[in-house]
Order: C-alpha cells, then structure tokens, then sequence
C-alpha cells in the first residue's frame, strides 16, 4: 500500500507539472482560457493514445496508424476553439 501512496503523489506531481504550459497557452491565446478540468481532460487523453502507441496497441488492434495520428492532429486545433 505504501508503494501505492508514493506512486500517486509522484503522479499527481508530474500531472501537475504538465498542466502548467496550458496555462501558459490559455494566458496568450486570443481564444478564451478553459478550465483546468478541460485541460486535464484533453492531457489524460492525450497520454492514453501515445501509450497505446508506445505499447503497441494501435497496431495490435489492426487500427491505421495514420488515421489515428490524424484524429489526434485534428484535436488541437479542436482544443483551441
């Protein structure tokens, strides 16, 4: 269990670390800013696809590596609207 609560902080400190340039972005970016819980979405499912990726999922599910890089290129722009 110890091993759990160590982990957990560790990931919630690097989770915070990465939220931070969105911060930046919202702070420059004419679009209006989104919410941290907005942000932590689009970073959490960020993550889970390029682990898919790194983990050999994408390819082990017969998807089409480039239809899924595409959907997730299609996203940004998507983020920033």
């Amino acid at each position: 269990m110890r091993y759990l609560s160590i982990h957990s902080r560790w990931y919630d400190g690097t989770t915070r670390l990465a939220l931070e340039p969105f911060g930046l972005l919202w702070k420059y970016s004419i679009e209006p800013p989104r919410t941290r819980e907005q942000d932590a979405l689009h970073l959490f499912t960020t993550e889970r696809v390029f682990d898919a990726f790194g983990q050999g999922e994408i390819q082990a599910l017969g998807l089409d590596h480039d239809v899924v890089v595409e959907s997730m290129v299609e996203k940004v722009p998507a983020l920033l609207r």
